[in-house]
């Protein structure tokens, strides 16, 4: 059986004004006993299990995939690409700017 850590919490809470703030809650800490059900919430953040980078031990992390300077649009945002990065729709598409005129 592979030991599953989770890590620093990357929920977004200004994503409904296309900003980006996370509250730096720098790894997940049970909120009760394993098997519980608060034990899928962070007791420092309160934030589910979901929100938490997931470490799988002996399997390499995409970490450094969504973090790399080539996911960095010409605006500066960062832009969040899915683990294989098909289906990517182009910024555009939403009427977000792309600080060319």
């Amino acid at each position: 059986k592979k030991m599953v850590r989770y890590r620093e919490c990357l929920k977004n809470h200004a994503a409904a004004m296309a900003g980006n703030a996370t509250d730096g809650c720098g790894e997940f800490m049970p909120s009760g006993e394993e098997g519980n059900i608060e034990a899928l919430n962070c007791s420092a953040c309160n934030c589910h299990t979901n929100f938490h980078r997931k470490e799988i031990e002996g399997e390499s992390s995409s970490w450094n995939c969504y973090h790399s300077p080539q996911h960095i649009n010409r605006i500066g945002r960062k832009v969040i690409l899915g683990h294989h990065h098909k289906n990517l729709i182009a910024p555009e598409a939403f009427g977000y700017p792309t600080g060319t005129n």
